[in-house]
């Protein structure tokens, strides 16, 4: 279960990044895209990749712990 206060805070620190310095943020570096907070039925916030038929890239408060992409 996600902390109560990770989707808002994930949310606005999102619009912070695009608004103070334009850019996306969190980035999908596979897709070429960047991917959004997600409320899920099972009360986890996840960061979600639209691209193709979408699917869940992290729990919100866990990107950090995301290997790049190529690594491993």
């Amino acid at each position: 279960m996600t902390d109560p206060a990770a989707p808002g805070i994930a949310g606005a620190a999102q619009e912070t990044v695009r608004a103070v310095l334009w850019q996306v943020w969190p980035m999908r570096p596979e897709h070429r895209t960047g991917v959004h907070m997600d409320a899920r039925a099972d009360d986890r916030a996840v960061w979600w990749c639209r691209a193709g038929v979408g699917h869940e890239l992290v729990e919100v408060g866990e990107l950090a712990q995301t290997p790049p992409a190529g690594s491993a």
